[in-house]
């Protein structure tokens, strides 16, 4: 019997690579890492605004910080930082993933200290009735904010390490 191919299936084909998809699965199967250089910014964004919503609705704000950690989780594993287990990283790999984390850690300390004056401020100006703003007072609120830290440090790292990584044209060849 002879392979007559399905003209249906064909069109499918062609239709899943207008997606581009394929091509980033293919990609992704290989041994070399992703770039990511829009997304840590989108999820970044996403923190932001979940932490806006956890003054206002805690459970939402919860959700949306720990969705977008388990989102970040997934970054490091398939990013330029990820490490394949049994093999030794070259001097670059090692220079890319401590630059990545330094720029991570560097935001998440920028950002510690500017919410400990902010917090410190904001308490003040309710002491003295100018306005009441939102503090985390729950331990909702403590977890929010520290897995919001978690996700500025890991996406700001997948980030730079994107940024430093030599750029790789997206093709379908070895």
């Amino acid at each position: 019997m002879t392979f007559r191919a399905n003209p249906f299936l064909e069109k499918l084909d062609r239709t899943a690579e207008l997606t581009g998809m394929p091509a980033f699965s293919r990609r992704a199967a290989k041994d070399t890492a992703l770039p990511f250089r829009f997304v840590p910014v989108i999820f970044l964004a996403m923190a932001v605004f979940g932490l806006v919503l956890q003054a206002w609705i805690p459970t939402a704000g919860w959700s949306m910080i720990m969705i977008l950690w388990m989102g970040t989780f997934s970054l490091l594993l398939t990013g330029p930082m990820r490490r394949q287990p049994g093999d030794a990283l070259d001097e670059r790999e090692r220079a890319l993933i401590r630059t990545g984390h330094f720029g991570g850690l560097v935001a998440v300390a920028i950002l510690a200290i500017g919410g400990c004056l902010a917090a410190g401020l904001s308490q003040a100006l309710t002491l003295f009735g100018v306005a009441p703003l939102w503090l985390p007072r729950h331990p909702t609120d403590w977890l929010a904010l520290g897995f919001f830290l978690l996700v500025v440090e890991a996406n700001v790292a997948v980030l730079v390490a994107s940024w430093k990584s030599p750029r790789v044209p997206m093709t379908d060849e070895g």
